[in-house]
């Protein structure tokens, strides 16, 4: 659903209607659009290794923690709530 919106351009020129303003980052942001020389002649935002900066997620004691606690715990624990507590404790017979 959502490419038939952005692809065919339907959100696009019903935010020109709606916001001038606004409508126009939309439709210069949309690559059916923007030119193929200029994206190629902008920058590289990401370019270097380490431009994310020193504190992300995985550079401090707390992120990877955090990181631990969604991805490990929570996952395993929700595997475990669906494998073993649904079918044998909540809906056993």
């Amino acid at each position: 659903a959502l490419n038939v919106l952005f692809g065919s351009r339907i959100l696009p020129r019903a935010a020109l209607r709606a916001a001038p303003g606004v409508a126009r980052l939309l439709v210069a942001s949309s690559p059916l659009v923007a030119a193929p020389a200029a994206r190629a002649a902008a920058p590289a935002v990401f370019g270097g290794a380490r431009a994310y900066g020193t504190r992300s997620v995985w550079n401090v004691r707390s992120g990877w923690a955090g990181l631990f606690f969604w991805f490990v715990l929570c996952t395993t624990v929700a595997g475990v709530m669906q494998e073993v507590v649904g079918p044998y404790v909540i809906f056993h017979e």
